[in-house]
Order: structure tokens, then sequence, then C-alpha cells
């Protein structure tokens, strides 16, 4: 059992969630002396004032590392800082540790301590928000801030891996405010043509550019008196960042080929399975734009992490991936280990892809291998003896909406698969656009983003 191990007691008014705390100590270098002691799940260390640990050392990077909870230990990442992380001789990437350590960041040594104290974290007794379910205690204390934050008109900053959720949490976290009466507008920032991400961003006139034949809004003023969700934040080019920089500070905008900016009354919410303090070191993101978004940040786990939570997540999901209102799912004890013990490299939504499997082909075990890991672009959903299963299932069983679904998967896996995962060269066959196909990809859990 790790020092970092979480405990879980509950009683008869609710549950109590204690994190074994740990302390940051500054041995040799400018802010020698200087500690930290905390039982926060992550935290950065680095010259930047936003940073849970600020060092005043110029050798020290504006986000030099970061260190995170997991269930095995410390996660140690090194946020592709000048002068590295150094553990001993030995210059880190990512490592993790069990014990005390001590880590060198330029001119400073840095102690990583593990303390017997514990410290109460605030969890939600409840076991869901909105459509977001979960009884492990990572996601309850998730609950338990989205029950804050809604109810305050924040940036917020959503970060974690392809299908954790990111966009759940948004629109949730919309639903529970005050502006739940207006509208929800999704910008998907990486599946605009970097040559038209200004004017799908901000709006456009009447002859601002070739074929602009009418002025139309940009989605910050389709958004007005609700919510706008920037999925893939970290895929914005850096030239357009300070106008995005301006609406946040400023609250308007100015629509492409106009001269003047508009007032806007919408709150952001943005989201990225991006390291973006990363892209702040390097210079691809600006660190000005990440401090204003990243006012409330959330991480979401993935789902190898809260495995505890899968019964859960698959009642939850079972009657609409089958259709039936109120059904739930009867799986063998060898089904459910198996489902267990899978690592999820898709997350909740590769979970989705295998009970829609499950629910057409429910006397075989399910397939979860490679097959299902959205990073494999060529992986075929079925064998052919399987299609012609499906053929008589969709002739008489299955809902229309599940069928189509099945079958445009399939047909975009065979469609990538035919052209060596060349995405461009796949849109021309299929006869669509291009950043059409990326969100069909994006949506079925073919490709990691």
């Amino acid at each position: 059992m790790s020092d970092t191990t979480k405990r879980l007691a509950v009683d008869l008014e609710g549950a109590r969630f204690y994190r074994r705390k740990y302390r940051l100590e500054v041995l040799s270098g400018p802010d020698r002396g200087k500690s930290l002691d905390t039982a926060a799940e992550s935290v950065t260390v680095g010259s930047a004032r936003w940073n849970e640990l600020m060092l005043d050392s110029s050798a020290v990077s504006r986000h030099h590392l970061r260190i995170k909870i997991t269930p095995d230990g410390f996660q140690i990442t090194d946020l592709d800082s000048t002068n590295g992380t150094w553990l001993g001789a030995v210059r880190l990437q990512q490592a993790l540790v069990q014990g005390a350590v001590d880590l060198k960041l330029g001119d400073t040594m840095l102690r990583l301590l593990p303390l017997s104290e514990e410290e109460e974290v605030p969890i939600t007794i409840g076991t869901e928000f909105g459509g977001l379910v979960g009884k492990s205690p990572t996601m309850r204390e998730l609950f338990r801030k989205l029950e804050a934050i809604a109810r305050q008109d924040v940036t917020v900053l959503i970060d974690g891996e392809t299908g954790t959720g990111k966009e759940l949490v948004a629109r949730e976290l919309h639903n529970h405010s005050p502006r739940a009466e207006g509208p929800f507008v999704v910008v998907d920032c990486g599946a605009i043509p970097p040559a038209l991400v200004e004017s799908e961003l901000f709006g456009y006139t009447a002859g601002a550019y070739t074929g602009a034949t009418e002025s139309r809004a940009g989605p910050f003023e389709e958004a007005e008196r609700g919510t706008i969700f920037l999925d893939e934040i970290g895929e914005l080019p850096l030239e357009l960042q300070p106008k995005l920089l301006r609406v946040l500070e400023r609250k308007e905008v100015k629509r492409v080929g106009e001269h003047h900016h508009r007032a806007v009354d919408v709150r952001i919410i943005a989201a990225t399975n991006r390291d973006l303090a990363r892209l702040v070191n390097s210079g691809a993101f600006r660190g000005d734009l990440y401090y204003r978004l990243a006012v409330v940040s959330l991480s979401l786990p993935p789902l190898r992490q809260r495995a505890e939570d899968l019964d859960l997540l698959i009642a939850n999901m079972w009657p609409d991936v089958c259709g039936v209102s109120g059904a739930t799912p009867n799986f063998d004890p060898e089904t459910l280990a198996m489902l267990t013990r899978h690592p999820w490299p898709g997350n909740v939504r590769e979970l989705r892809n295998v009970l829609e499997r499950i629910s057409v082909f429910p006397d075989a075990p399910p397939n979860l291998d490679s097959s299902t890991d959205p990073a494999r672009v060529t992986a075929p959903l079925h064998t052919r003896s399987e299609e012609s299963q499906i053929s008589d299932l969709v002739l008489d069983a299955m809902p229309l909406r599940q069928a189509r679904a099945m079958f445009e998967r399939r047909y975009l896996a065979r469609l990538l698969e035919a052209n060596s995962g060349n995405v461009a060269e796949a849109a021309r066959h299929a006869g669509i656009d291009r950043v059409h196909l990326y969100r069909l990809i994006k949506k079925h859990g073919l490709r990691r983003d």
C-alpha cells in the first residue's frame, strides 16, 4: 500500500474522505526554507505565481514540474522545463515514487516527503451529478466541486484524457447554473480549419472575405446569456489567443471585417486533453490566457483509476445503448471481472463502444483487445460472420438510431483502413468535408485526438 493511499469512512451522516498529506520543502537555492504542506491531488512547482509552490529563481521554469497523487504513489512529471528535473544523476520526464525523494530543479533542491497526517477532503454523499455517475471518492470529490462551481459565474478549465467526459461535465455545469435557461454552445477548436478559426470563433460581416455573402454571428454571440464550451482549447492558434483573452477580460468580441466590438454576456468553459502548462513553457500557448482560463481547474480521472464506478456507469448507459427504458444488464461474474481488469485506454467512450457490441452479441464474450483502443484507426469493428448477424439483428430487433450508429462506425473504420489512416484521403473518397470526418471519428472514438 502506497503512502498516498486514500481512506474512505462511512457513518450515518454520509461519507468522509481522507487523503494523506505530503510536504514539499526547499533544501537549497534562493527559496531555501520555503515549504508547502498539502493533501492536494495535484500541484505544480515553478517560477510563475500561479503555481501552488512558487520558486523565485531564474533557473526554474514558469511551470517546472507537476506532482500528482495516484493510487500507486506520487507521479512526478517534468513540464518540458529548460533545466530539467533531476533525481540524482537521472533527468526525469516522468517517474512514479512512493517514499521521500530529493529533486533538483535548476539551482533549487526540493524534497518531496509523505507525512503521517491525513486531511479530510469534502465529498458529496450522492453518486451522481446530472448525467454524471460515480461512487469512487475521486468522482464524489469532483461532484462536490461541481456543485459549488456551477453556482458561480467563473471561467473553468477542464483537463483529462480523451473519452473521460469533458463535454458532459461542461454541460452539467451549465445545466446546474443560473444560466441554465440560456444556450449551451459547443466549439471544437481542433476541428476548425486554421484559415477559418477567427471567423468561426468571432463571426464575420458580409464581404469580410471571399465567400462571405452575408453577416454571421459567432458562437460567443450565439451563447448570449448562456455558456460557451471551447473544446480542445490547446489547438487554438497562437496568433488568435490575444483575441480570446480580450473576450475573457473585457467581455466583448469583434467580428471579422468589423471595426467595433460587441459586448457579450457569456460564461466560458474550456477543455483540453493536452498539458497547457507544458505548452506555456514551450511558447505554444500564452501564459496570460492560460491563467485567465484556469480560474477554476478540474481534472477528470481516467476510467482505469476508478474501476469501482464501472457498475454504475454500465447501469447508466445500458438503457440508452440497448434502446429499452429501464433495462439493466445481466453480466456473469467472468464478464464483470474482465471489464474491471481492462485498462480502458479510450475511457468512458470506449466503455460505451464495448456495451454496444455486447448488446448486439449478448452470448459472445466482450472483445477487449486493441481493436477497442481509439488510438488504432485501422481496427475493424466486426468480422464478416458478425456482420451477417448484425444484418439480421437490425431487421429483427435493433432500434434505428443504434443500427445507424453501428453502421456509421463500421463504415468509418473501414474507410480509414482503406486509406491507411490518412484523414484527408478518406474524406475525399467519402465525398465529405475533412472537418466533418474528424468530428465523426471523434464521435465514434476511433482515434485519439
